[in-house]
């Protein structure tokens, strides 16, 4: 049968203190392991360290941005000389909308009126130069018959020369005056020395009829051949004056026809320069209207029109370039709120709208500047990208002309022990 056991002796007191007694090698062990464990909660809490994130929206723009080809006038596409995604040139011809005049011949008269306005040498633009008469240009077309009509007369003015054959005309009547002229002042050389002589014989004679040699009435007669060749050459000094006269009269003339020469060729050539001008400035004003180039290099992008005789309104976008070698701009804006924090060179991940970063990942940044000033309780931050539009999973993400998203800016990686200390000694300082 059982054994009894007296109640009484296990309530005793010696049995008490037994069973009260904590053994010693327990309460060393368990001292041990506590400290332990609070020793790798400490190093644990030193060691593990997780950052302080600024967040900020973040535009990611191109820093040459497509551009807007906008129609400046109603109506239907009539010509449409490019394919969507085709690669543009600075002023390749996009589209032509309807309009009065003939494309093929508007831009044909434009590159001979910019020939003609430019050109150093008219004369010779002028002589290369073929304007045909049956130009459909619209209303450009009273412009063009001037233009016409200038340079026929620039043509005919040098073919015709009419001044150039006057010109020789009267400097071969100089000629023949100045062949005139040395005849007439070799003959006064002659008469001049045959007077000297005749002088001398007069002379003598004088002497004969003082010492009565000769009667006073031989001597007349002899003195009459004296006399007639002084007259001679005298006669001859008054034909060179009248000769230098006409010569001085020849210049003369050759020197109006010679300025009236330069004065009809400058209004010619000037009538056409002009005409050449007007019709420039004519055709740029029917070409901002009618006409959509592209202002510069890169690949076209259909907006509205996707095919000729589409309709497009007056102010419409109707395409746009995306420029070729783009670079980026990444923009973000800060709250004012921990905007301290931020430092040039700090650690940015982006999440992009476009792109679930569970399935895209993050793209990687850095802080570049900080702007010194707030603007709407925001500071603008400009990022740079440290692998372009790679991610973090290693994926190529399409750049786009403008990507919105979000910036997690890594201010500070700090220990949660370094935290637990900070916050202490936060509130022992606010008291």
């Amino acid at each position: 049968m059982p054994e009894h056991i007296n109640l009484s002796e296990v309530h005793s007191e010696e049995v008490q203190d037994i069973i009260g007694r904590i053994p010693s090698w327990v309460t060393r062990n368990g001292t041990i392991v506590i400290a332990c464990l609070v020793i790798a909660m400490l190093v644990g809490a030193w060691f593990i360290k997780y950052p302080d994130v600024a967040t900020a929206r973040v535009l990611i723009s191109s820093a040459t941005p497509p551009v807007k080809l906008v129609a400046q006038a109603g109506g239907r596409i009539t010509q449409l000389a490019v394919t969507d995604g085709q690669q543009v040139a600075v002023n390749d011809l996009i589209a032509v909308i309807d309009n009065t005049a003939n494309t093929g011949d508007m831009l044909y008269i434009k590159k001979i009126a910019t020939l003609l306005d430019t050109a150093i040498d008219i004369r010779k633009a002028v002589a290369s130069v073929q304007l045909p008469g049956n130009m459909q240009l619209g209303e450009m077309q009273a412009d063009y018959v001037s233009l016409f009509q200038a340079v026929n007369n620039c043509s005919f003015f040098y073919s015709n020369a009419y001044y150039a054959a006057k010109l020789n005309a009267v400097r071969n009547q100089q000629n023949q005056n100045e062949r005139i002229r040395e005849g007439i002042e070799q003959r006064s050389r002659l008469q001049h020395e045959q007077l000297m002589i005749e002088q001398w014989k007069d002379s003598i004679n004088r002497i004969l009829v003082s010492e009565r040699v000769i009667a006073p009435s031989e001597y007349n007669e002899i003195r009459k051949n004296y006399l007639s060749q002084k007259i001679g050459v005298t006669d001859n000094s008054n034909a060179v004056s009248q000769n230098m006269l006409q010569h001085d009269e020849y210049g003369k003339t050759i020197s109006d026809l010679q300025q009236q020469l330069r004065t009809e060729e400058k209004d010619v050539l000037f009538a056409v320069r002009n005409a050449a001008k007007k019709i420039r400035g004519q055709i740029a004003a029917w070409e901002r209207l009618y006409v959509l180039r592209s202002p510069v290099e890169g690949r076209l992008v259909f907006f509205r029109v996707w095919k000729s005789n589409q309709y497009v309104g007056n102010g419409e976008t109707v395409f746009m370039v995306v420029p070729g070698m783009q670079q980026y701009v990444v923009r973000a804006m800060l709250p004012t709120y921990r905007a301290g924090k931020i430092q040039q060179g700090q650690k940015v991940l982006i999440k992009l709208q476009e792109y679930p970063s569970e399935e895209f990942g993050l793209l990687e940044a850095r802080v570049d500047k900080l702007a010194n000033v707030s603007m709407d309780s925001a500071y603008t931050l400009q990022l740079r990208l440290t692998h372009g539009f790679q991610t973090t999973r290693n994926r190529l993400v399409e750049a786009r002309p403008e990507i919105t998203g979000t910036a997690e800016i890594i201010t500070n990686d700090k220990s949660v022990l370094q935290r637990i200390f900070e916050s202490i000694y936060g509130k022992l300082h606010d008291h």
